[in-house]
């Protein structure tokens, strides 16, 4: 090949393999067959957007093989091999690729190298393929022989802690955040649009090098700030109005989640006092989460604290934060069982507030990383109400 664009190192990439078919042995499992963006982009370096999510594009490892199989449309064949480590591929396509059925190609290809005996298995945490394709792949596995098993919490486990460039990336990201979060700022006045002020965030993180995030940014002003996760629209901003921000910045596919709250103009007294003390609940996890505690004491200590200083919020929750593909950069929620915030593990911190009286809504949200010392904030953006 030509050129290869991998975002990370060639021995990174193997050592990822080897954890997984390490993981596979301890869990009695032969064969994986991965079709999530997220696993495939994080073992290959293939950063394929997967359209209507229709055919089974996805890559088969086996517990005691040295390499890979790929499984790819026949029109991605030259994107598939110049972005990623695959070394053997097979391509299908009705019209395009001589005719070839996906199932035909995987499950032959499968079987005659072995890889179909004992317990294969698959990703159900994941909106690829789509119902219909995942359920024939799964009679197809079936009806070859094999077990299968859902694999994905095994799979996923393997990217809980990030590594020194998958940190890095991440960093990277928040700056961008941050880029954007300053240029949102600047476009909010009388007059503006939602949309308008989504397009100087979103082009700033463009030129900034960002990327496309895997949900879409989101603003929100006056009445609609009440709507936690709407679409922005053609609403024109007024003064006096409460405009949410929220959004990721996203770096090597990486992302970096951020969010605000700004008013034109001062804000009705105790909405501004609630996000001081909201402002502050951060300060308090800190000194309260250790490495290595349950994701789930994040919310418990700042439900506590908004409980001691009389506010409720909303939403006062969090998940992982990695890689990211749409339609969701969302991983494992604080609530959880089972997960600690260990050091190298990356989260988001999501407070939102809704005031009904009033019908506007508020918001701060921050991206985390667990250190070997403790919490650290990747924004250093003003976190209360800011007044613009």
């Amino acid at each position: 090949m030509s050129f290869m664009e991998l975002p990370f190192t060639l021995e990174e990439y193997k050592q990822r393999l080897t954890n997984l078919r390490q993981s596979m042995g301890q869990n009695n499992i032969n064969t994986v067959y991965l079709t999530s963006p997220e696993n495939i982009y994080y073992f290959t370096g293939h950063r394929r957007v997967m359209p209507g999510g229709r055919w089974p594009v996805g890559i088969a490892v086996n517990k005691d093989a040295d390499s890979y199989i790929a499984f790819c449309e026949q029109d991605e064949e030259v994107f598939l091999m110049r972005t990623s480590v695959t070394e053997e591929a097979y391509f299908f396509g009705t019209e395009w690729g001589g005719g070839k059925e996906p199932y035909d190609v995987i499950i032959s290809t499968l079987k005659k190298r072995g890889w179909l005996k004992g317990n294969v298995g698959v990703e159900k945490w994941t909106f690829y393929p789509c119902y219909e394709g995942f359920e024939q792949l799964i009679s197809e596995l079936e009806g070859a022989g094999a077990k299968v098993i859902d694999a994905s919490k095994m799979i996923n486990d393997i990217r809980w802690i990030k590594s020194p460039q998958e940190l890095n990336y991440i960093k990277q990201a928040s700056k961008i955040a941050e880029i954007g979060m300053k240029a949102a700022k600047k476009a909010i006045r009388p007059g503006a649009t939602e949309l308008d002020v989504l397009a100087e965030a979103e082009g700033s993180m463009y030129h900034a090098g960002g990327e496309r995030p895997a949900i879409y940014s989101m603003v929100q002003s006056g009445p609609r700030s009440i709507l936690q996760h709407g679409v922005s629209t053609q609403r024109v901003i007024m003064a006096g109005d409460i405009v949410n921000v929220d959004f990721c910045g996203v770096y090597q596919r990486y992302h970096a989640d951020l969010g605000r709250t700004f008013c034109v103009g001062e804000p009705p007294k105790h909405i501004a006092d609630a996000m001081k003390k909201a402002a502050e609940s951060l300060n308090v996890v800190k000194k309260a989460v250790k490495p290595g505690a349950p994701l789930s004491e994040v919310s418990r200590v700042s439900k506590e604290y908004y409980k001691s200083v009389e506010v409720t919020p909303w939403y006062a929750e969090g998940y992982t934060l990695g890689i990211g593909f749409e339609p969701s950069w969302a991983g494992v929620y604080f609530y959880t069982k089972g997960y600690n915030f260990d050091p190298g593990v990356v989260t988001n911190f999501d407070h939102c507030f809704i005031f009904e009286e009033e019908s506007l809504g508020t918001c701060v949200i921050d991206t985390l990383i667990m250190t070997e010392s403790g919490i650290e904030c990747l924004s250093g953006i003003q976190r209360d109400i800011m007044i613009v």
